[in-house]
């Protein structure tokens, strides 16, 4: 294995404002992903005020609402 650099930190979402665009298509896995998503900004303090989800019909439409 080759060398890295290793980052470390403090995971700080509070007063940060998120906006999150999740496709339909395939929706069992961009729910789970989404509430993954959700949790770690929460765990990091963010506010539910702070996120906002964007729902698009697929893949191609991400770009457009990103």
């Amino acid at each position: 294995m080759g060398e890295y650099a290793a980052f470390e930190g403090e995971l700080d979402a509070k007063g940060m404002r998120v906006a999150i665009a999740v496709a339909r298509f395939n929706l069992d896995i961009t729910a789970q992903l989404l509430d993954g998503a959700l949790r770690a900004l929460k765990s990091a303090g963010a506010s539910d005020d702070d996120v906002s989800v964007w729902w698009v019909p697929g893949a191609f439409e991400l770009p457009v609402v990103a």
